[in-house]
């Protein structure tokens, strides 16, 4: 019993490292999206303004822009054609 206990343990660990790890790694490669105008904008990046009450659009990543309030739907509508 001890031994099926080690063994798991061993290996549940070996995953959690191997999962932090690559979560590290792949946003490691992300742009600094704001360094981008509005038309260069990367597909990995949303854009949106600045800020809720901004007029300008912007180059901004898809969390900040869902986080004051734009949606996946607006900020894909809102690309460059």
């Amino acid at each position: 019993m001890k031994k099926k206990t080690t063994i798991f343990l061993l290996t549940a660990g070996a995953l959690l490292l191997i999962t932090v790890l690559w979560a590290a790694l792949s946003t490691k490669n992300l742009p600094d999206c704001r360094s981008y105008s509005y038309y260069e904008c990367p597909t990995v990046c949303a854009v949106c303004p600045p800020c809720k009450d901004c007029n300008s659009i912007g180059c901004q990543t898809e969390k900040y822009c869902t986080s004051i309030g734009f949606n996946k739907s607006w900020y894909e509508g809102a690309r460059p054609k």
